[in-house]
């Protein structure tokens, strides 16, 4: 039996029941990544989703990460620090609000 993310958020939801979080802000999508210095190039990004996915997408790895000795090839990008970094556009709602809940 699969489970859907919809599934999923609505575990959390139950879960953290005893948070009563008054605003709800969904952080999937777009999302920007970057490995070293400020200063260092960034690619998009998405979330849910890992960095292997993203680093194919942009062309920064050109074969498949899991496909027979290929994970050796590509080891050098789990020896790194990734950043995800995304912005979002709060209201004054928030100020006010006991607590957050980002799902």
């Amino acid at each position: 039996m699969w489970i859907n993310l919809q599934q999923v958020v609505v575990i959390l939801i139950f879960a953290f029941d005893g948070i009563k979080a008054n605003f709800i802000l969904d952080l999937n999508g777009e999302w920007l990544v970057r490995s070293g210095p400020k200063n260092a190039s960034t690619y998009a990004a998405q979330v849910p989703g890992n960095i292997y996915t993203d680093l194919v997408k942009n062309g920064t790895l050109s074969e498949d990460p899991y496909y027979r000795f290929n994970d050796e090839k590509y080891r050098w990008v789990s020896k790194l620090d990734w950043e995800f970094t995304r912005s979002f556009q709060g209201t004054h709602i928030h100020m006010y609000a006991p607590a957050y809940m980002y799902v």
